[in-house]
């Protein structure tokens, strides 16, 4: 079953037209889509492309004497890797890469961080944002990849290297802008029953950087050799009005004593999720949790914790949430964009025994973009556990 929608915009008119009705208050719109019948005979493409690709690279700038590994203004290389896509079933595609190369995706805006916590920045590299609807859990408020949180944060892959080399006066040193993918598949596709599964796994290179040192050369680890791992899975039942899936994420480093105070050795995550559609769609409740549990250098447990959502939204214009974790670190997973709990109005915190602590929050709101104005009514609650 294909669903078929046409729209007519007029400007000069400030007119839209659509070829099915929407209502106003319509809380998604594929499912108000027309239905295009007739479609019979169609053979399905066998997917099976594989594109190997080279890169030659050259880069010039103001030459520094004093500094060995840029006293020649100039800089060359060469790269070369392989991308695949495999069809495996007319519903079910995998994609493969070797040593990617991401040059023509879009740069990220400079910054400077002055923050405890890092950056985030979307997606743009194809091979993650390919499938990324079936691969996401969403955690806290929001909508889309910016205001949600999310369990799997893909930028961490291949991002840039998280140590510093450790240099003494008049030392130099050369290193890595980015940690090199050596190689990463996906798993990604829904069938006919509903069922959606996602399958991430990634394995980024150990970064080394060249320091020298005024007589001699020394190599420093400033990234571990590292694997990612994202299992995903969802099934629509009732004709997709219920939704319900799990998580599951690690990160595991090969990590040696000139990274282990600063890194984890490995960290895991799982989690669930139900959705709930009502009267047509027009009303929605979602409740998802997640765990996670993370180990350092040499082998012990330093945190664990647990998170829980729920939202509910009526006729596109109550929203109403609330949520809570409990955490014996301050640390986040291993994929999961590092951070505090949102702070938000009606949040309370404890602690609990100087071992876990613990934050909750209820909020509500309800726009009435329809009038003239928009009006916005917070109503707030929190409450606190006995010590």
């Amino acid at each position: 079953m294909w669903g078929l929608q046409v729209a007519r915009i007029l400007y000069r008119k400030n007119e839209t037209t659509f070829w099915q009705h929407l209502p106003k208050d319509a809380p998604g719109t594929t499912h108000l889509f027309g239905e295009l019948a007739g479609l019979e005979q169609i053979k399905p493409r066998k997917i099976f492309d594989i594109t190997p690709y080279t890169v030659a690279k050259a880069e010039t700038f103001k030459a520094d004497v004093t500094n060995p590994f840029r006293a020649k203004g100039r800089l060359s290389g060469i790269n070369g890797g392989i991308d695949a896509k495999i069809g495996v079933t007319n519903n079910m595609t995998m994609d493969l890469t070797i040593n990617p190369d991401f040059g023509q995706v879009e740069a990220d805006p400079s910054e400077v961080n002055l923050s405890a916590y890092e950056t985030f920045f979307s997606e743009q590299r194809p091979f993650f944002i390919e499938g990324n609807n079936i691969t996401n859990f969403g955690i806290g408020i929001g909508d889309g990849g910016v205001g949600n949180d999310n369990l799997f944060y893909s930028r961490r892959i291949g991002r840039k290297p998280q140590g510093d080399p450790d240099l003494n006066d008049g030392w130099n040193s050369d290193v890595p802008t980015q940690s090199a993918i050596l190689g990463a598949a996906k798993l990604t596709g829904k069938n006919k029953n509903g069922l959606s599964l996602g399958f991430v796994e990634a394995v980024t290179a150990e970064e080394i950087a060249e320091i020298d040192t005024l007589g001699g050369r020394i190599f420093e680890t400033v990234e571990p050799l590292t694997n990612y791992f994202v299992g995903r899975v969802q099934k629509d039942i009732n004709d997709g009005n219920t939704i319900i899936g799990g998580i599951i994420t690690s990160t595991n480093r090969k990590l040696d004593t000139n990274l282990a105070e600063s890194l984890h050795k490995a960290a895991y995550t799982g989690g669930a999720d139900f959705t709930q559609y009502f009267k047509e769609k027009s009303w929605m409740f979602n409740i998802n949790a997640d765990f996670y549990s993370v180990w350092n250098f040499g082998g012990d447990n330093t945190g664990k914790g647990f998170e829980w959502n729920a939202n509910m939204g009526l006729e596109s214009f109550w929203s109403v949430w609330t949520g809570g974790n409990l955490s014996s670190s301050s640390l986040s997973t291993g994929m999961l964009r590092r951070g505090p709990m949102m702070k938000i109005p009606g949040s309370a915190n404890a602690r609990i025994r100087d071992q876990y602590s613990f934050a909750s929050f209820v909020n509500a709101v309800l726009s009435l973009e329809n009038y003239a104005f928009p009006f916005n009514c917070h109503l707030n609650g929190y409450y606190r556990i006995p010590l």
